[in-house]
């Protein structure tokens, strides 16, 4: 089963860990590229420096399941280890200006974290794992995925927390979210089989029908003009406003966590049957129709 995955910001290539605790690296060949690097721990989520100006960035963070918080070289070294949750640290991502890092765990926690590693808040608390969340556009916000909820909370300034149901509440809970800078909506699934678009005061725009299995993840194309949907053994893309554009059937299982290309040329997912899957716009085509033309590989 693979368990993370993300692109480098600065090429189309792609990292991905498994539950055989091994880091691969594959090109945008879907080609995998070097010997496998043996970790000592199963990661749950990784998240790429973002890039800065014309500088090569080659360093990432990883969330582990003995809660710790671990940054890697591009190579696989590991650099620093921070014991940041109790039970396993489930997600990490860095704002878009690399000056600060959240991460959550199964102790309910959200933790802001410098670019070095250094502790800077304990930013909210709850009495459930966080599953899922995602920085804001400003730098300055994060929404996060707590049970059937969904909450907008300041990293930076005191002010009213903004909450609302994500699903409704005898439905599970909320698998996946995500906020795209570009267009300030907010995108979830979850166990209620649903995925829904919302605004920044929680105004629901859409909510599609019910799919057949759980939504297990979903990612904001980087120009905020679509968005793809994993779910068991099915990638869907659909435009911003969640009408469907075209929808790619596989045999990798639930897709546990699915991202972008930097360029938005690809989209990427992590599959629990043990195959990475690659979804490849036709970059011959009009912007309007890239959104129709996607190829899903196995590896």
């Amino acid at each position: 089963m693979f368990t993370a995955i993300a692109y480098t910001p600065n090429a189309p290539t792609l990292y991905s860990t498994c539950d055989d605790k091994n880091l691969l690296k594959f090109n945008s060949e879907c080609e995998q590229e070097g010997q496998p690097v043996s970790l000592d721990c199963h990661v749950t989520d990784i998240s790429w420096f973002p890039p800065a100006g014309k500088a090569i960035v080659d360093m990432f963070a990883a969330s582990c399941t003995d809660g710790t918080l671990r940054f890697f070289k591009q190579t696989g070294m590991l650099e620093k280890k921070i014991a940041a949750h109790d039970g396993a640290a489930i997600c990490v991502e860095w704002n878009m200006d690399g000056s600060s890092l959240v991460t959550s765990g199964e102790d309910g926690e959200v933790k802001i974290w410098s670019r070095n590693g250094n502790l800077r808040s304990q930013l909210a608390s709850f009495s459930t794992p966080i599953y899922t969340l995602s920085w804001g556009p400003d730098n300055d916000s994060i929404v996060i995925a707590n049970a059937n909820k969904l909450s907008i909370i300041k990293t930076q300034t005191r002010g009213k927390r903004i909450q609302w149901d994500g699903q409704p509440a005898d439905k599970g809970v909320v698998m996946a979210v995500d906020w795209n800078n570009v267009n300030n909506l907010i995108v979830s699934g979850g166990e209620d089989c649903c995925y829904r678009v919302f605004d920044t005061f929680g105004l629901p725009l859409f909510i599609s029908s019910p799919h057949e299995h759980v939504i297990t993840s979903v990612a904001w194309r980087p120009n905020g003009n679509s968005f793809a949907v994993g779910t068991y053994n099915l990638i869907r893309i659909c435009d911003k406003t969640g009408w469907s554009a075209c929808r790619v059937r596989h045999e990798a299982g639930s897709v546990i966590k699915c991202k972008w290309s930097p360029d938005g040329t690809q989209v990427a997912g992590a599959g629990g049957g043990g195959s990475v899957i690659v979804g490849e716009v036709s970059a011959a085509a009009s912007e309007a129709s890239q959104q129709h033309h996607v190829l899903v590989c196995g590896l």
